[in-house]
């Protein structure tokens, strides 16, 4: 059988099939497959995540995303440009079932994020989120996925205007900051201060609300 002469659509049907490992096979076979990876749809993949991979350590940073199984790094001297164009010789469009953003104040800037993941689909959408300037891209990148479940772990103190400014999310999770976690701050005791009216306005616009060291008072917003 010529699979050269198989119809366009079986082929897109085809390549939905593949995973990660085998679309950057098949594609350094021939320029034809090469091209079909390029322009073909991934298929559905159960998890996906883009992070720094040593966000803790800026001498060996390199940058990670996760298709299903296949987990890719570069270092930062490859620069980001090098995740565009992989993503553009692997697939023309891929949904995953839940896709999780690790946001960087630094390396991983906003107006990249919404590049790379313009050709993403997901079920469900994840943000970790530690920072003011992680808050705020956090929100830009939620309306790039409107038919998405939205999961947000607030890992900072967050403000009542920060709050009272997010969109409905089927899961919302306000935690103690990672810094006063492990006891480095000397504000390791205080807790996240809201109003009762704000709490209840939480709970009504999103689906589950989670808090963790979160005092509640009586004082009106």
């Amino acid at each position: 059988m010529d699979i050269f002469s198989l119809p366009e659509v079986f082929l897109n049907m085809l390549m939905r099939t593949m995973n990660i490992k085998d679309r950057l096979n098949i594609r350094l076979t021939c320029r034809f497959f090469d091209q079909l990876v390029a322009n073909s749809h991934a298929g559905f993949f159960d998890v996906g995540m883009i992070a720094n991979a040593f966000p803790n350590d800026p001498r060996t940073v390199s940058y990670c995303r996760h298709f299903g199984l296949r987990k890719f790094h570069d270092s930062r001297e490859a620069g980001l440009e090098k995740f565009l164009d992989l993503r553009n010789r692997l697939f023309s469009g891929i949904t995953f079932g839940c896709w999780e953003f690790r946001l960087s104040d630094t390396e991983l800037a906003l107006p990249f994020l919404l590049e790379f993941s313009e050709k993403f689909k997901a079920e469900k959408v994840i943000f970790q989120v530690d920072t003011k300037q992680q808050f705020q891209s956090a929100l830009e990148l939620v309306a790039k996925f409107p038919e998405s479940k939205v999961m947000m772990d607030l890992g900072l103190r967050p403000s009542t205007e920060q709050l009272r400014s997010l969109p409905p999310m089927d899961e919302l999770q306000i935690t103690t900051p990672a810094r006063e976690r492990i006891g480095f701050s000397p504000s390791y005791n205080r807790a996240t201060r809201i109003t009762r009216d704000l709490f209840f306005k939480l709970l009504a616009i999103h689906r589950n609300l989670y808090l963790d060291n979160v005092e509640i008072n009586s004082r009106r917003i």
